[in-house]
């Protein structure tokens, strides 16, 4: 466990827990410090005059979720990729599509993906897209 300095009375409100005043952000982040610091959750209450339960709402609440959010996103690719494709612009399908490996350029070269809808007796509309 690294040194922690010693609480002003400015950090830590008062010996006793305090139940109804919400954490303030100098609080939070003297949390987060003590942490690192390699104190316990329970040492971290006692020193700050909070519950445990407080301060592990606040660890819980700070807790890096980057690999969650890339393992939600790849489970829900092809839902994402269906929705694209039901809603999306030709442009939206060839972000997702060069995202995914499928498009690609090769030396520079920008890819374009011509759309069109042919109607009888109407001319085509063509939309042009670069990736």
């Amino acid at each position: 466990m690294a040194d922690t300095p010693p609480l002003t009375p400015a950090d830590a409100p008062s010996a006793d827990i305090t139940k109804s005043r919400s954490l303030t952000n100098a609080e939070r982040i003297l949390i987060l410090k003590l942490r690192d610091d390699g104190l316990t959750q329970v040492q971290i209450a006692q020193r700050l005059g909070r519950s445990q339960s407080t301060i592990s709402q606040t660890l819980s609440d700070f807790e890096d979720s980057t690999d969650l959010a890339k393992r939600y996103f790849a489970a829900n690719a092809l839902s994402m990729a269906e929705n694209v494709v039901r809603k999306g612009l030709p442009r939206d399908h060839n972000v997702a599509l060069a995202g995914i490996g499928v498009l690609k350029s090769e030396g520079g070269a920008s890819v374009k993906l011509l759309v069109g809808i042919s109607l009888p007796g109407m001319p085509s509309p063509v939309v042009e897209s670069d990736v």
